[in-house]
């Protein structure tokens, strides 16, 4: 594990599972969305893919969702959007749970890259640095980020 910022950094080579609905077949599902909330995807002109790998930062509820949500995509969202070779922004909408009920997550964000070569080298790039400094800007509760290979089963 490797330090960044104001949360933690995990790589891994394989993903064993995405989530625990996708593992009881809930995650399509009206009751799966009610769970974890819907994904929106943020266009960047680019076709999506299968099997691309991902950075998955998980934003821990902050003292004022209204205040956060208002810089991160006024602010925070044009800055990641600068990243070379992301290809998919996408977040969560509506309310992250747990199929236990609430989690300490207030909104997850997905970016995709071609490769995990290709998400070290953002994260390197003074665009992936402007990006993981403005985290101290709003994301003072904390944001896991975590990076994956992904394929199709």
């Amino acid at each position: 594990m490797l330090g960044f910022g104001y949360g933690r950094l995990i790589l891994s080579g394989t993903v064993l599972a995405t989530t625990a609905l996708g593992l009881f077949g809930l995650a399509n599902s009206s009751l799966g969305a009610a769970l974890v909330g819907e994904t929106r995807r943020v266009d960047l002109g680019q076709k999506a893919q299968t099997g691309i790998d991902a950075m998955k930062a998980l934003y821990k509820r902050p003292a004022s969702t209204e205040a956060f949500d208002k810089y991160y995509f006024a602010t925070h969202v044009p800055i990641a959007k600068k990243i070379a070779g992301l290809v998919r922004y996408e977040i969560s909408t509506g309310p992250v749970g747990t199929p236990q009920g609430p989690s300490p997550y207030h909104l997850v964000a997905i970016l995709s890259f071609d490769s995990i070569a290709a998400v070290q080298q953002a994260l390197a790039s003074p665009e992936g640095q402007a990006t993981a400094a403005d985290l101290a800007n709003f994301a003072q509760t904390g944001v896991d980020l975590l990076i994956c290979d992904t394929k199709d089963i």
